[in-house]
């Protein structure tokens, strides 16, 4: 039984540092159709800065190429991973505009 709960603990923490642990450095990419791969530290993730590939400008996550962090972190969530960077802030449509309870004037408000 001392086995199987070895072999468990060894698969998360192997599960984990392909997500960009702080512990150690995703896996890098096997494409070939991108030459260039850079580490992103802020986001524990790679990036593809090859301007020849179908890829280029593309972050790389959990086995899936994303346009933007926006994307990217959007898909984080998802999987219940929270993103080390805070640079992508959601958007509150309600702080603007119709239905927010700001007065424009022009209904008398």
């Amino acid at each position: 039984m001392k086995q199987a709960s070895l072999a468990a603990t060894l698969l998360i923490g192997t599960t984990l540092s392909g997500c960009g642990s702080d512990n150690a450095k995703a896996e890098r990419p096997d494409d070939p159709d991108c030459d260039d791969y850079e580490y992103d530290n802020d986001e524990g993730v790679w990036y593809c800065d090859d301007a020849n590939s179908t890829h280029s400008g593309f972050f790389y996550w959990g086995g899936s190429y994303f346009a933007s962090r926006a994307l990217m972190h959007s898909a984080m969530r998802t999987k219940g991973y929270t993103p080390k960077s805070k640079e992508v802030k959601s958007y509150n449509a309600k702080t603007k505009g119709f239905g927010t309870g700001s007065s424009s004037g022009f209904f008398g408000g």
